[in-house]
């Protein structure tokens, strides 16, 4: 959790960075490619690895608009933050 946390303060901060870090696992894509994907994908990483009930609720409320039927978990069930806590410690 450590690490997840590490690495998307890097793509905040210091996108750069974490370009040149991620630049070797695609080193088949072509650079303009490259660097056009990572622009457009760093604003859909968070800030955090903390999971927001809200977003659990939004998505359950997704779920039932789109299927017609709400699953049948409540929020609570569906995530946990002790990892993001201890990581925090």
């Amino acid at each position: 959790m450590r690490g997840l946390a590490k690495a998307e303060k890097l793509m905040r901060e210091r996108p750069e960075e974490a370009r040149n870090a991620l630049r070797s696992f695609f080193e088949k894509t072509d650079e303009a490619v490259f660097d056009a994907a990572l622009k457009s994908n760093l604003p859909a990483y968070p800030a955090s690895p903390r999971i927001d009930p809200v977003g659990i609720e939004r998505n359950l409320d997704f779920s039932e608009a789109t299927e017609g039927k709400r699953p049948q978990l409540s929020v609570e069930e569906l995530y946990t933050n002790k990892f993001v806590d201890a990581a925090e410690k």
